[in-house]
């Protein structure tokens, strides 16, 4: 059975300007500043009753995130002296490429009775405009995809309905990671860690763990 996720999105820090360097991940590999939330009470997941179920009610609030856009600006030293700048501009490209059907749409109310849901649910895939300059000198200027993470292990559904979520900004002795999630929207169990490294010398590498 496919519990249904009532996820959040948490924008109200990211659009305060909130810098936030320390974000670990959890012991469920969650974040902190996920967008997403996922719930669970040691082992058992937690149930959540589906407001105004008939009328689609997670999808319809889903719809309305489109037009939230996180902005993340930060900076931080490493290695003592050398100073990291970021910048984080994640949002909905309106691409129309994500199509759940069948099992990513069944929805059960809290009691664990389904519920009528659509056929079909065409969404879009997120992104994120990642700068990041090393004692000002430019070392990454590009878009962050789902597909920059095919070739590191993705599972095929991911491939095809995962959503990329930015989620923190960590700084560690010998460099910083930008975390992000790849995820079906509609599952808040099926989902994989995703991040972009950098060492101490501003060498990137994309990693899925």
């Amino acid at each position: 059975m496919m519990l249904f996720c009532i996820a959040a999105f948490i924008f109200s820090a990211y659009s305060k300007g909130a810098c936030r360097n320390d974000l670990q991940p959890s012991a469920a590999g969650n974040f902190a500043g996920s967008p997403f939330i996922y719930a669970k009470t040691g082992k058992t997941p937690v149930e959540h009753k589906v407001s105004n179920p008939k009328q689609g009610g997670f999808l319809s609030w889903y719809t309305k995130t489109y037009k939230d856009t996180v902005n993340k600006d930060t900076s931080f030293f490493i290695n003592g002296t050398d100073k990291v700048e970021i910048k984080v501009r994640y949002y909905c490209t309106y691409d129309k490429k994500i199509v759940l059907t069948g099992q990513y749409l069944e929805i059960y109310d809290a009691k664990g009775h389904l519920v009528k849901a659509p056929d079909k649910f065409v969404t879009h895939n997120f992104v994120s405009d990642v700068k990041v300059k090393l004692n000002s000198k430019p070392i990454f200027n590009g878009i962050v995809k789902k597909e920059n993470f095919a070739n590191q292990g993705l599972e095929d559904d991911l491939k095809q309905f995962g959503v990329l979520a930015f989620q923190a900004i960590s700084k560690y002795s010998r460099g910083f990671t930008i975390y992000f999630r790849i995820g079906i929207p509609t599952n808040e169990y099926r989902g994989e860690v995703a991040t972009l490294d950098f060492d101490s010398a501003g060498r990137s590498s994309f990693k899925l763990h």
